[in-house]
């Protein structure tokens, strides 16, 4: 799904994915709209163009990441300095991509965000590692034998029912070890948490 208030750049892009076989947009709506239809339409991934927030769209973000914490979120914006994309992977967006990008990367990015992995140019996602290290400086010593192994296959980009059938336990048995994984970490995302894997490795 598709979430900018620009009309012109969301019906563009909608426009253009469609003419992708390996893309179904499932809608493409303003901000102010974009929380109902999401909860109806149910998308495998939030498409959310920062641009047309203003010049501080934390705050959605994080309205959109509470609303729906199931759902991964690929930002796109003009940015591009490593300090901004860094703070919005510690936000909780599971991918960044420049508007100053080929459609060919994003259609990629896409495609591994859904996927379940992370998509962020590499320096950047080394500072959001760095950003993290002081919260997470030795939480991992909290970690139980399960949690150690499951924050090791997160980073394989595993969906929740892979997950159990890999670990041999209900679907909802990984949702309880990952929210309490997070709470050790001080994370708030699968992103944030494979940061912190990539690190200990």
């Amino acid at each position: 799904m598709i979430v900018s208030e620009d009309r012109l750049f969301r019906e563009s892009l909608e426009f253009r994915l469609n003419t992708s076989r390996d893309i179904r947009v499932d809608g493409a709506t303003g901000f102010d709209k974009a929380s109902a239809l999401i909860r109806d339409v149910g998308p495998d991934l939030i498409l959310l163009d920062l641009d047309a927030l203003g010049p501080m769209p934390e705050s959605q973000l994080r309205e959109i990441r509470r609303s729906h914490p199931g759902i991964p979120v690929l930002a796109v914006a003009t940015l591009d300095s490593e300090a901004g994309v860094a703070h919005l992977l510690r936000a909780g967006v599971a991918g960044f991509v420049s508007k100053r990008e080929p459609v060919s990367i994003l259609l990629r990015a896409i495609a591994s965000v859904a996927a379940g992995e992370t998509w962020a140019p590499r320096r950047a996602t080394a500072t959001a590692l760095a950003g993290l290290a002081q919260d997470q400086r030795g939480a991992e010593a909290t970690l139980t034998p399960r949690e150690r192994e499951l924050l090791s296959l997160l980073s394989g980009g595993y969906r929740n029912k892979e997950l159990a059938a890999m670990l041999r336990i209900k679907e909802q048995t990984v949702k309880m070890h990952l929210h309490r994984l997070f709470q050790k970490l001080h994370v708030k995302s699968r992103v944030a948490a494979v940061l912190h894997a990539s690190r200990l490795q």
